[in-house]
C-alpha cells in the first residue's frame, strides 16, 4: 500500500529525505556484512513471561528465520498489502514478524499486549484485517485463546502452534518475492488516550 503521491515520492527522494532501503533489505545487508554478530536477544526472564526459553540469534540466523517465516505466512494466505494485527511482547519473534511481513509487502499493525476483545474487534474492523499473529500467553494473559474468541472470522497464527521459528536452510529453489518498494507502507500504529478507544 502506497499512500503518498508519485510527485511527493519523487520530490523527497530527489532531496535525499527518502532513500531506497526496505526493512528486509537492511536485514539482508547486515547478514551479508556481519553474519555471525549478535542481532537479536531475548531478556533473561523470558521463560517467566512466556513459558519459552530465551533466544539469541546472529544476523545470518535472523535473516534465515525471517525468510522461513515469510514463506510460512504466505502459505497461510498473507500477501501484498494485507494488514496483519500483531499482538506480541518485545521478544525475538516480534522482530522476525516485522522482517517477514516487510518481505511479503504486507502491513504490520502492532497492538499492546493488554488490549482485549473490545479493542481487537475495533482494530480488526477498522483495518478490514483477516490475520492476527501472536504467542500463546504472556504472564497470566492467554493471548491465543482470547484472540480466537474475540475474532472468530480472522485467521490467528500463534507461534509454536500454526507458525514457528525455523532456522533451517530450505533445499527448494529461491522463492520469488514481491518487488521491493521503499515507499510501501510497513506499519499502521494505534494510539488511545485514557478515555478513548484505539485511533
Amino acid at each position: 500500500m502506497i499512500t503518498s503521491s508519485k510527485q511527493r515520492i519523487d520530490e523527497l527522494t530527489a532531496a535525499g529525505h527518502w532513500g531506497p532501503d526496505t526493512l528486509h533489505g537492511l536485514l539482508d545487508a547486515h547478514a551479508s556484512r556481519q553474519p555471525k554478530k549478535l542481532a537479536l536477544k531475548d531478556q533473561p526472564d523470558r521463560e517467566t513471561l512466556t513459558g519459552d526459553l530465551p533466544l539469541e540469534l546472529n544476523w545470518e540466523q535472523t535473516n534465515q528465520a525471517a525468510k522461513n517465516l515469510a514463506i510460512s505466512l504466505r502459505q497461510a494466505g498473507i500477501g501484498e498489502d494485507d494488514k496483519v494485527i500483531v499482538q506480541m511482547p518485545n521478544i525475538v519473534e516480534l522482530a522476525l514478524v516485522y522482517f517477514a511481513l516487510s518481505k511479503l509487502g504486507a502491513i504490520v499493525s502492532p497492538v499492546p499486549i493488554q488490549y482485549g476483545s473490545h479493542e481487537l474487534q475495533k482494530i480488526a474492523n477498522a483495518l478490514d484485517s483477516k490475520f492476527l499473529i501472536n504467542i500463546k500467553r504472556f504472564k497470566n494473559l492467554e493471548l491465543a485463546e482470547a484472540a480466537k474468541t474475540a475474532l472468530p472470522n480472522l485467521t490467528v497464527l500463534t507461534f509454536n502452534q500454526e507458525i514457528s521459528l525455523d532456522l533451517s536452510t530450505p533445499e527448494s529453489p529461491e522463492t520469488q518475492w514481491p518487488a521491493d518498494d521503499p515507499n510501501r507502507t510497513l506499519t499502521i500504529c494505534w494510539t488511545s488516550g485514557t478515555t478513548g478507544t484505539p485511533k
